[in-house]
């Protein structure tokens, strides 16, 4: 049975083309012509699972994207970019239809497939058909030059009463129809034919026979990894128990620990209690004795107070007897009034010599007040009269300090200062406005000479700048630039001559201010403009039309203006011509006349008639170049440093007058209050001599009595201040004894309270403490109570107990530390705080007596139900699996008996795996007959290690590669290929493979891969009506000229019909051997064929070859 036609609608770019086949054929064509499209066609006929299609299998080595759609649709650019022939805003329908002819009865079957494709959801239908003794005609799949949808196609295979068939849904039963169609192949043709046609030349022996030769057949772990999964769950189970165990084993050690701690610290805690008690009984004996001796001294000293009390009467009554008589003697009163007198003018002299000295002081400070509002003035240069009375007042005021004399007329001085403080009140005002003044005008030209140091010769704020800023933001930039560049005229050129400069500067004024746009812009500029000038403050800015100004300028006039200046861009240029073009340069003024319109370098201008000097002001701050910034930089930086100079002298200034108008302003009370007190003061000779006469006067007085009696009482007062002093000394030491006894009762009480708080404490503690212990404390407190007194014995336990419990608390946080550990790590719900250890170890008690028992036991249960799925499903499955390869091995060598390549016949053999020896030979040994084998010791004692090992591989998690290596039965053989020559002689392909190269070594696959088709094809029974169909996809790349000649003859010797895709280089070698040349083209995105003669196919490939040269060159 030979395939002799086929036909294809709406498939990729083939859309209907009918190929007509007369045994075999070569099919070849440009690269992206359609060669492999025609492959992929017979691919989704013959094999009809989609899935198990290779589409373009010729790439199988590079990144293909093409699918069962993209074929229908026509789909056409690169990824990401794709677009579609059809479907795009209509349903169609595609056909690919085969049509084989028996050779015994030349009658034809129609074999194919119809696509219908959905727009609307993207999605296709297809149903593979079979049409038994028709062939291949239009009509059957055209209507009105449409193809039919599979409706309308069944329809018509119907309406006709062709023995048709359809397979909806029944692909198993398309697969059996087309095995009988084809004489009862094998079921292994639809695996084989993909193979057949992904056939690529390959060096590897096992990569073939994976590929080939020997399907994979996957053995399922599932069950038995399930299994050793419970077990490894058991195991780890297990691990963590005893991680669980060792945890709380650690944890009751440190508690333990801990515990030891306490019990230190109970006994400490014994001797500190009860040395606390035994030191207070003590301490209550010693302030007792103390109160005694205390209550004892007291008692004396009342005794001595009393005594002492009494002779301090006696004294004091005797003292006021000497009193009353001194009091009684005439010469004292007057005394008394003669020293009330002194007393009195003393401080009436001492008042009036405060006044005479503040007076003096005050007019010392005016004075300085005066001499200060004089420099003032001075510095400000105020009028003559104001200063000159200042003058004469300081005089006047000189006069009085020296000599005494009082100013004649003070509202005189009032008046003169009180006129110079409101002169500088004015002039202080003045100054700071033009402090204020200054510092607004340095400010701006920080500003200025900022935006200058930006090369920016206009400020930020002008309406220029605002206008530049918003265009640049606004206007759209053509592709490749970043912003549209907007200039400023005077920024954008340069002055050649700087002698020209200020003509320049001066004849363009505001104009050298203008914005330009590059052509094509200025609509779009002209519109913002219009729409931001009021609301923004852009109003008197020139921007200049320079699309049409580029179209209108006129070259300048020789001698002009416009020769001074130089600009980078064309229509920068083209304004300066327009402006300065017409303008002629004059040397001087008497040249003038003699053009329409001329200049000079001293800025005097002619036009209209007229001469006119240009204004200094429009060109003494240049504007134009790149040395204008530099210019304007270094005038602006000198006005500058001027203004700071003025601002500090203004400061000092202000600073003076501050300090003066801080005084007092009006100074008539001040003055009136000195002339009262320098009238008051005249008095003070007048009471200086009083005083003298009084004292003259007391000096005479008798005194001879009065002194006798004033001794006596001077000598009472001596024994009185010895008594009181004694009586003091006594009643000191009284307070303290008694202050004493109070404290002593206080600490009596507080003792006794104590000692009653202590002992109850002793017996509370005691009352904790086991009996057992209570012993041990007892006569530990004998034993060192006799050595040691209790105030020592409870300081050192005191201590000691403090080092315990930083000891204890640092165990405890161990132990709480470990706990939180154990917790944490084991999910344990327990308090990390509790003071005692139940819940761990009541914990530690269930998992060491009862849960490792329980789940040592369940462990072992799992791995051995692991192991008995291990040896039932796995080995078994595996046997089976190699011992299926021996047969299919031998069935191939059935094939390849008869056959051979030239001088030589191949066969293929199989051997155990070195590196699974251990593993191949424990499967062979499993037997199916005999399955008891398996459990009995002999097995155990012959494969036990190898089981365990291979139990371990298995169940690992560790390698997914070494897992898939261990279940692939095709891992524990060994392949290699035996070459046999026509006298007998053996070579061995593992040995020739790694000497010889090239197409040579590749020759065993080729014969292995066609023996597989004359199997499953039955060739060798020589029935007529079998399948005899093979298709290579560019398989002879890398195969010399003469292996190809030998090959295709190969293949007409075993009888095959050959398609044979190749690309215009090796064709030539292949057509002697064809009966149909087919060369596939395309036009754009449409793909068609040509079946043409030997001769015509040389001189198309002959004609490609020179084009491709050409084109090369």
């Amino acid at each position: 049975m030979l395939l002799t036609g086929i036909k294809l609608i709406n498939w990729h770019y083939f859309t209907n083309e009918h190929i007509p086949i007369a045994g075999s054929a070569l099919i070849t064509g440009n690269n992206k012509a359609g060669k492999s499209t025609l492959i992929d066609a017979l691919q989704v006929v013959l094999v009809s699972n989609m899935r198990k299609i290779m589409f373009n299998a010729a790439a199988f080595d590079e990144k293909t994207a093409r699918d069962l759609k993209g074929y229908l649709r026509g789909r056409t650019g690169t990824e990401g970019r794709y677009t579609y022939l059809r479907g795009n805003d209509e349903d169609f329908s595609s056909y690919i239809v085969l049509e084989f002819t028996r050779s015994s009865s030349n009658e034809a079957c129609l074999i194919g497939a119809v696509f219908d494709y959905y727009c609307d959801t993207g999605e296709e239908d297809h149903v593979f058909f079979k049409i038994e003794n028709c062939r291949l005609r239009e009509h059957l799949f055209l209507q009105d030059g449409y193809p039919r949808n599979r409706e309308q196609f069944v329809r018509y295979m119907k309406s006709r009463g062709l023995n048709f068939r359809q397979y909806r849904n029944d692909l198993e039963g398309y697969r059996n129809d087309l095995r009988q169609l084809f004489g009862g192949i094998k079921e292994s043709f639809f695996s084989l034919f993909v193979k057949g046609i992904s056939f690529k030349p390959i060096t590897n022996l096992r990569t073939f026979i994976y590929s080939y030769i020997l399907d994979e057949r996957p053995v399922d772990v599932d069950t038995m990894r399930d299994y050793a999964e419970r077990y490894r769950q058991m195991e780890t189970q297990l691990l963590n128990t005893g991680a669980e165990i060792m945890a709380l084993e650690e944890e009751c050690q440190a508690y333990e620990k801990a515990e030891h701690l306490r019990r230190r610290e109970a006994a400490g805690r014994y001797m500190l209690h009860r040395g606390d008690y035994e030191q207070k009984v003590q301490e209550l004996d010693e302030a007792q004795q103390q109160c005694q001796k205390s209550e004892e001294r007291l008692q004396w000293l009342l005794t001595e107070l009393g005594t002492l009390e009494a002779g301090y009467k006696k004294l004091t009554a005797e003292k006021e007897q000497l009193i009353e008589k001194i009091n009684g003697i005439a010469i004292v009163r007057q005394e008394n009034k003669l020293k009330q007198q002194i007393a009195a003018l003393m401080e009436q002299i001492a008042r009036l010599e405060q006044k005479q000295l503040n007076l003096l002081q005050q007019v010392k400070a005016d004075l300085r007040d005066r001499e200060k509002l004089v420099d003032i003035l001075s510095l400000l240069q105020a009028p003559g009269q104001l200063t000159e009375a200042l003058k004469e007042d300081e005089r006047a005021w000189k006069m009085f300090l020296e000599a005494g004399f009082f100013p004649s007329d003070p509202d005189k001085h009032t008046r003169s200062w009180n006129e110079s403080m409101k002169w500088l009140i004015v002039q202080a005002a003045e100054l700071k406005k033009q402090w204020e003044t200054v510092q607004k005008q340095a400010q701006e030209l920080a500003e200025v000479i900022r935006n200058l140091g930006k090369n920016r010769v206009l400020n930020n704020a002008s309406a220029t700048m605002k206008l530049k800023k918003m265009l640049e933001e606004q206007l759209t930039p053509r592709e490749g630039q970043s912003r549209v560049p907007v200039d400023i005229l005077c920024e954008a050129i340069d002055i050649r001559d700087r002698r020209w400069h200020n003509a320049i500067e001066g004849y363009l004024s505001t104009q050298k201010f203008d914005l330009l746009v590059p052509p094509g812009y200025f609509d779009r500029a002209l519109s913002i403009y219009e729409r931001y000038k009021f609301t923004h403050g852009m109003e008197n800015v020139g921007l200049v039309n320079t699309d049409k100004l580029v179209k209108e300028v006129k070259p300048p006039l020789a001698g002009s203006l416009a020769e001074e200046i130089s600009a980078d861009k064309e229509h920068i240029r083209a304004y300066a011509n327009w402006l300065l073009g017409g303008l002629i340069k004059c040397s001087s003024e008497t040249e003038l006349k003699r053009h329409k319109r001329a200049i000079t370098a001293t800025c005097m201008v002619y036009q209209n008639y007229t001469a006119r000097q240009i204004p200094r002001k429009r060109y003494e701050v240049p504007y134009i170049g790149a040395q204008a910034v530099k210019l304007q930089l270094a005038v602006k930086q000198e006005e500058l440093r001027k203004c700071r100079q003025e601002l500090t002298l203004l400061n000092e200034k202000i600073k003076k007058s501050d300090s003066v108008l801080s005084l007092n302003s009006d100074k008539h009370y001040l003055y009136q209050q000195w002339l009262t007190n320098f009238e008051q003061c005249k008095n003070l000779d007048q009471l200086e001599w009083e005083l003298v006469q009084t004292k003259q006067e007391l000096l005479h007085l008798d005194r001879s009595e009065l002194e006798l009696l004033e001794k006596a009482k001077e000598g009472k007062e001596l024994e009185l201040q010895q008594c009181e002093k004694e009586i003091a000394g006594l009643n000191t030491e009284k307070g303290q004894v008694q202050a004493k006894l109070e404290l002593l009762e206080q600490q009596l009480r507080q003792l006794a309270g104590e000692k009653d708080a202590a002992y109850r404490k002793y017996l509370a503690y005691l009352d904790t403490l086991a009996d057992e212990l209570k012993e041990t404390c007892e006569a530990k407190w004998e034993r060192e109570s006799q050595q040691r007194s209790p105030a020592e014995l409870a300081h050192n336990y005191y201590i000691s107990i403090q080092g315990l419990e930083t000891k204890i608390k640092n165990n405890m946080d161990q132990v709480v530390n470990t706990r939180h550990d154990f917790n944490k790590r084991f999910d344990f719900l327990a308090d990390v705080t509790a003071a005692d250890n139940e819940k761990y170890a009541e914990r530690l008690h269930f998992l060491k007596d009862i849960h490792l028992p329980e789940y040592s036991k369940k462990a072992g249960e799992a791995r051995q139900k692991a192991e008995q799925a291990l040896k039932e499903h796995f080995l078994s499955r595996l046997h089976e699996a190699i011992k299926l390869a021996y047969e299919e091995i031998d069935e191939l060598n059935f094939a390849l008996q008869d056959l051979k390549f030239g001088s030589y016949s191949y066969r293929f053999s199989l051997s155990p795996k070195p590196e699974l020896r251990e593993f191949y030979e424990m499967i062979e040994g499993y037997q199916l007959s005999s399955t008891e084998l398996l459990f009995s010791t002999v097995f155990q004692e012959l494969y036990g290690d190898s089981f365990n090992r291979l139990f371990e591989e298995i169940t690992s998690d560790s390698r997914q590669d070494k897992l898939q290596e261990l279940t692939d039965y095709r891992s524990y053989l060994d392949f290699d290929i035996i070459i046999t020559d026509d006298r007998g002689n053996k070579t061995y392909f593992s040995k020739v493979s790694r000497t010889e190269s090239g197409g040579g070594a590749q020759i065993p696959f080729y014969v292995a891969i066609l023996a597989s088709f004359y199997q499953v094809y039955h060739l060798y029974r020589n029935k007529e009506d079998t399948l005899r169909l093979v298709v290579f996809d560019e398989a002879f790349n890398r195969m010399d000229a003469d292996n190809v000649e030998e090959c295709m003859r190969f293949i007409r010797k075993l009888g095959f019909q050959v398609l044979i895709v190749e690309p215009t280089g090796k064709i030539q070698l292949v057509v002697p051997f064809v009966n149909t040349n087919i060369i596939v083209m395309r036009e754009g995105f449409n793909s068609f064929v040509e079946c043409v003669t030997c001769r015509e196919i040389e001189q198309w490939v002959e004609h490609e070859q020179q084009q491709s040269m050409a084109a090369s060159s």
